[in-house]
Parts: structure tokens; sequence; C-alpha cells
């Protein structure tokens, strides 16, 4: 019975075709990580980094009174990592 598809009943161009498709199925892996993580910072550099706290106004016996929260930050408390 011959091929529904002529082009792919020699095996070669099967083989053509395939490793083409691999190509570029690894080339679109390669451009994605490159756009999307090759650009991360480190972790260490995370956590070395310095940001600023929420700001907090207490009253004289130390109970707070009000948070300056950053508007494009939100409320900002360190926590340790352990």
């Amino acid at each position: 019975m011959p091929s529904p598809y002529p082009i792919f009943a020699s095996s070669s161009v099967a083989k053509r075709a395939g490793l083409i498709g691999v190509s570029v199925l690894a080339a679109t892996l390669l451009v994605a990580y490159h756009l999307l993580i090759a650009d991360l910072p480190s972790p260490d550099a995370l956590l070395t980094r310095s940001s600023p706290d929420t700001t907090k106004i207490y009253d004289r016996h130390g109970r707070l009174l009000f948070e300056v929260l950053d508007p494009r930050a939100g409320r900002r408390t360190r926590v340790p990592l352990d």
C-alpha cells in the first residue's frame, strides 16, 4: 500500500524532517531560557539586597500608631529564612 503522504515515503526524508523538528525545538528552548531565566539574580544576591522596611510610628509607650506603606511595594517586614 502506498504512503498517503508521498513526501515522507523515503526514510531519509523522514529522518531529515525529524532532525529539523528537533533542532527547531532545541533552538526555541534555548531562546526561551535566555529570555526568561538567564537574567534572574542569584539567590545570594537576593539575600544581600537591601530593601526598605515599612516605616512604623510608635507612641511614647511603644504602641504602634501608624504604618507608612510604599504604594508600589506594600508592607515589608524582614523575616529570617531559617
